[in-house]
């Protein structure tokens, strides 16, 4: 069950550009990327 998991997360990661996933990744690293410039602002 695990690994059929991993499989299919696997092919929604490797879909390509267009996909919701690579979006959502793209999203999720602007967010860490931003908040990381937010926390040095307040390390200040």
């Amino acid at each position: 069950m695990v690994k059929t998991l991993d499989y299919f997360l696997n092919l929604l990661y490797t879909q390509g550009e267009d996909s919701q996933s690579y979006k959502n990744k793209k999203i999720n690293e602007t967010a860490i990327y931003i908040g990381g410039k937010i926390v040095g602002i307040f390390r200040w």
